[in-house]
């Protein structure tokens, strides 16, 4: 008789019944709890048993500390049975228990979205030359690797920083103006807004006005630059104007940017065909895109990040200048790898030359140079060489004022066209350029840096 009452009773019943017997008591609870047979006399016989066991379930889950697993299986046994004495007095236990541990939880979630978010402000102001602001953040963020890492790089530059403007002002003392312009150019490159900073950059500015001009003059015979070549401008950037570009380490043979890095000799080649330009890996270097790893050859897009070999070589990709055929490599972290050149400079910007190249006081530039005396200074490669112009400046190479042809090695000297009221105008918004600027021009491919005096 009992055994045609059990096939009399819903499916529903019996499905249950083969998921308790397999020790699976959440999902009997479900089909009951869901079915509407949920009110049959077996089904609330069989809510009555499951209910027990869940009670159970939760309790061991209780002593082994797993809170939300107690949560679960009692909240579950409640839905099946009203639970009374010690398991309703369990389930208010458990429950307190839950709500503290979510509230641990959300206070957790809470303080790791406060640190991203500095860390991300941090990483923003870095980038942008606020170097103390970035380290302030910093030193609120948690231990997180990356954090460390960023707060060992900017350490490395703030060190740097103050050494450049420390001998800035000690060749200032010393009457080295030139040399001074050096290094606080170097010292602007990593954080422009300090006021120590500011305050020399005026220092400098009276230095200049109270020395008179004197035109420099290159110890080895200059040459025109008729034909596209490497040069570089001094401490700005290396310029390289081939449609074919080598990376690779400074051992390596016709390498037009040499990476002091652990990367081969010859590891990649930048193409540029018109307005397009590919990289392409060399002998199965390693090169990723943006992460994505470059097996034949891969367009490059504004903003894209080029790594060679691993993360400590990463450069951007940048096309600054709307319709312009020239391009520039930027480096991407403060400390990483840089280019070396046999002359010794070092350069952590690659300008790849098209038919032009923007120098300016504010973007968008190829260059950009805040204390540029005029708004703009195009290059320009012509029939005649490389041609110069200036907007609201006038330009000399070496001092002569008879051609416009940049010479190699030599210094384009750069001389404001504003009259004293202007001047003045200048000092009193606070305007960073000066009224007289040289660039060097040299051949960083040289063994050593020619001297220019």
């Amino acid at each position: 008789m009992k055994w045609l009452m059990k096939w009399l009773d819903p499916v529903v019943c019996r499905m249950a019944r083969e998921y308790l017997e397999q020790g699976h008591p959440f999902e009997a609870a479900r089909h009951l709890l869901d079915s509407p047979h949920c009110t049959h006399r077996t089904a609330k016989t069989m809510l009555v048993e499951i209910s027990g066991q869940l009670v159970e379930l939760a309790r061991i889950a209780e002593q082994a500390v797993d809170i939300t697993a107690a949560w679960k299986a009692i909240e579950m046994a409640n839905k099946c049975v009203e639970l009374h004495g010690e398991a309703a007095i369990m389930r208010n236990r458990v429950q307190r228990q839950k709500d503290e541990q979510d509230q641990q939880k959300e206070e957790q979630d809470q303080r790791r979205k406060s640190h991203e978010k500095r860390f991300k402000q941090a990483a923003c102001l870095a980038e942008e030359g606020h170097l103390r602001s970035a380290m302030e953040l910093l030193d609120q963020t948690s231990d997180r690797p990356d954090a460390q890492r960023l707060k060992r790089n900017l350490k490395q530059q703030q060190s740097r920083f103050e050494r450049y403007l420390r001998e800035c002002g000690e060749l200032l003392e010393n009457g080295d103006v030139t040399a001074a312009r050096v290094r606080l150019d170097k010292a602007r490159a990593i954080d422009a807004t300090d006021p120590h900073l500011l305050k020399l950059e005026q220092s400098l500015r009276d230095a200049v006005a109270d020395q008179p001009a004197q035109p420099r003059r290159p110890t080895t015979p200059s040459q025109p630059l008729r034909d596209r070549t490497s040069f570089a401008l001094a401490d700005h950037a290396l310029i390289v104007s081939l449609p074919e570009i080598v990376l690779g380490n400074p051992l390596g043979e016709s390498v037009q940017v040499p990476i002091q890095a652990r990367i081969h000799k010859r590891h990649a080649l930048i193409v540029r065909d018109h307005q397009c330009y590919r990289v392409i890996p060399l002998a199965d270097c390693d090169v990723s895109v943006n992460g994505n790893p470059v097996y034949g050859d891969r367009d490059l897009d504004d903003g894209d990040v080029v790594q060679l070999e691993n993360e400590h070589c990463e450069w951007r990709f940048r096309r600054p200048v709307s319709d312009s055929t020239t391009a520039l490599l930027e480096q991407v972290q403060p400390g990483g790898s840089a280019v070396h050149t046999p002359d010794g400079s070092q350069f952590r910007r690659v300008v790849l030359a098209g038919d032009e190249i923007h120098i300016g006081r504010t973007p968008p530039a190829h260059l950009v140079v805040p204390h540029l005396p005029c708004e703009s200074l195009v290059l320009t490669w012509t029939d005649d060489g490389l041609v110069m112009r200036a907007d609201g400046a006038s330009v000399t190479v070496d001092g002569d004022v008879s051609t416009n042809v940049v010479q190699i090695p030599s210094c384009l000297e750069i001389s404001a066209d504003i009259d004293e009221a202007e001047r003045l105008g200048r000092e009193f918004v606070g305007d960073g350029a000066l009224d007289e600027l040289r660039l060097e021009v040299i051949n960083p491919f040289a063994p050593q840096r020619l001297g220019l005096f």
